[in-house]
């Protein structure tokens, strides 16, 4: 095939050449004008950041700026917890239920030729739970998946539900054969290259089935992926789970706000509750399933999770797969589920009990050191002025590039913006890797406790900018005493000095370009 022609160059000027010019020269003296109004109101900015009343009221504008966030900050989850209490959910749930049975619609769930995930629901009564949780598979359009419904001879509605259901795999069971066992069974019927164990008081969130299968795909090394659990008031439930050396077991940030920093961050986990637990079909089977040792139910997933551990595989806690869970709604009671967790913990502990004498910390320790196990990992912390976005410009996408080659260099990396702590978290997670830990909201006023709760924990303390470690230093006086292997080291990102022998001639002060060349003699800005 020929290319195509590129017709030849005019042989004379366009008629409309002049008219062109014109405009050119105009743009040209249009933008001389804005470049140089934008000198001389850098030279009036400079001049009042300088002057002497605008440092006296420096306190006063942050004094205003901690009252405007206090007004913009939202009410904490429990207090929003009214209308998502579990008795008003039981009872929007039954009356969707009601309606529901009462009309002559069915409920149709996609079901994929060749699924990527087969999703395993055990059932037993709670059939307004069930529809809930259903109707938040059907609505999943991003992932190709199938849906295998594993009916333990249930009493209540759900026979009469499950006959309105298109697009499921369902298989019933004679008698109650309880979660362990009919968890295996749905296993053994999935064609998935991975299994989703769902509850059936779960429903994930939209998205988080597909970031589920994202993040496992992107390593290689993951068994599981675990999400984070929302309680229906809406407070965290887990953030990833810890296992104590007494195998005992603890949700991750149980009763906290699910948007603080602490719990919006990719990381290995000990392993997260089964009520939405995704892994890979092949290893799944080769660990056996699930351990009748824990029939009827609890502890099974614990356990799973440390023998693929043992095995090399990581679990991985994901805050971007985000669940509601009616906790202990699947069970009969939840009296019985704790007691059936006791005496699972026993069986638990004495399975597993040189790993957890040798990696896992006494019960009730330090949950910040408990809360992922990954041994030899290198610990950061980075204080800067905000989140390191790109777009902001000046010094910012040299500190996010730093961050980013950290991460990329095996560092646990903690971001904590001094003074700029709001931040987006949708923007971060555009960004930047899901690994760093930011920690937006706490700010100025936060960082002296702040150090004080991590004291230790850094293996390297990485200060930018010299305002930031003035702060730094009066908030941690006693720094190297509290963190003795720690490294601080102080990046001062810019020639700040060069901006003070700047200044100094707007000011009619050119002694002060030369103060401004001397230790502490930069004003701090960056």
């Amino acid at each position: 095939m020929s290319e195509p022609s590129v017709p030849a160059p005019p042989t004379h000027a366009p008629t409309h050449a002049p008219t062109q010019a014109a405009a050119l020269a105009a743009a040209a003296s249009r933008e001389a004008d804005l470049i140089a109004e934008l000198t001389r109101l850098r030279r009036e900015l400079g001049t009042i950041y300088t002057a002497r009343w605008w440092r006296l009221l420096g306190p006063v504008r942050r004094l205003a700026r901690l009252l405007a966030r206090w007004r913009r900050k939202p009410a904490p989850p429990g207090a929003r917890a009214g209308a998502r209490s579990k008795r008003d959910l039981r009872a929007r749930t039954a009356a969707a239920l009601e309606a529901f049975l009462a009309g002559a619609d069915r409920l149709v769930l996609p079901a994929a030729d060749k699924p990527v995930v087969s999703v395993v629901v055990v059932l037993f009564n709670q059939a307004a739970l069930t529809l809930a949780c259903l109707r938040a598979l059907a609505t999943i359009g991003d992932v190709g998946f199938e849906t295998i419904l594993v009916d333990n001879a249930s009493t209540d509605e759900t026979a009469r539900l499950l006959d309105r259901l298109d697009g499921v795999r369902l298989i019933r069971n004679a008698q109650n054969r309880h979660f362990l066992h009919a968890a295996n069974q749905g296993a053994a019927a999935a064609r998935g290259e991975a299994i989703l164990f769902l509850n059936n008081d779960a429903c994930p969130r939209p998205g988080a089935l597909r970031q589920a299968c994202d993040t496992l795909a992107a390593h290689p090394d993951a068994a599981a992926v675990v999400a984070k659990l929302i309680l229906p008031g809406g407070v965290l439930q887990e953030a990833g789970s810890i296992v104590w050396q007494d195998g005992s077991c603890e949700g991750y940030g149980r009763g906290a706000d699910p948007a603080q920093g602490e719990f919006n961050f990719l990381r290995t986990v000990d392993y997260g509750s089964g009520a939405f637990l995704l892994v890979r079909r092949a290893l799944f089977q080769a660990m056996g399933g699930f351990d009748p040792l824990f029939e009827p139910a609890y502890y099974e997933e614990t356990d799973l999770c440390l023998r693929l551990r043992a095995a090399g595989h990581r679990s991985l806690y994901d805050p971007r797969v985000e669940v509601d869970h009616y906790e202990f709604g699947s069970a009969g009671s939840s009296a019985r589920a704790i007691a059936l967790q006791r005496d699972h913990q026993g069986r638990f502990a004495a399975r597993h009990a040189a790993v957890l004498a040798a990696r896992h910390q006494p019960h009730g320790t330090s949950r910040l050191r408990a809360r992922s196990p990954e041994e030899g990992a290198r610990r950061i912390l980075v204080v800067d002025d905000r989140v390191p976005f790109a777009a902001l410009g000046a010094g910012f996408p040299r500190a996010g590039t730093i961050l980013r080659e950290l991460v990329a260099a095996g560092w646990f990396v903690t971001c904590y913006p001094r003074t700029h702590p709001d931040a987006d978290w949708t923007a971060i997670r555009a960004e930047f890797p899901p690994e760093i830990e930011f920690l937006p909201g706490r700010g100025a006023a936060g960082l002296a406790g702040f150090l004080a709760e991590r004291a230790g924990f850094y293996d390297v303390v990485w200060v930018s900018r010299p305002h930031n470690m003035r702060a730094f230093l009066a908030a941690a006086p006693d720094f190297a005493a509290a963190n003795p292997r720690a490294r601080l080291i102080y990046d001062a990102e810019a020639l700040f000095a060069t901006r003070g022998t700047g200044r100094s001639p707007v000011r009619g002060r050119w002694f002060g370009g030369l103060v401004g060349l001397l230790p502490g003699g930069a004003d701090g800005r960056g």
